[in-house]
C-alpha cells in the first residue's frame, strides 16, 4: 500500500505490524510518519516520529543523510 501512495491503508498495516511486534524496527515507524505526513496528518506524523527516534540511536539513513567520506 505504501509504494502505491495508499498511505490510509500503508497506516493500518503498519499499525497490525507493530501490534504484533512492539519490537518493531524504527523504520516502521518512520513509514507511518511519512504515510501521515503525505495524508496532511503533522500531529501523528510527530507521533510515528517520535516514536521512530526515541529509544533508539539515531541512525542518519533513517533521516535520508549518507555518512560523509
Amino acid at each position: 500500500a505504501y509504494a502505491q501512495e495508499q498511505y490510509e491503508e500503508a497506516i493500518k498495516a503498519f499499525q497490525t505490524y507493530v501490534s504484533n511486534d512492539p519490537d518493531a524496527p524504527e523504520e516502521v515507524h518512520l513509514a507511518m510518519a511519512q504515510c501521515a505526513m503525505a495524508l496532511g496528518q503533522t500531529e501523528k506524523a510527530i507521533f510515528y516520529y517520535d516514536k521512530a527516534l526515541s529509544g533508539t540511536i539515531i541512525l542518519p539513513h533513517l533521516l535520508g543523510f549518507e555518512p560523509a567520506l
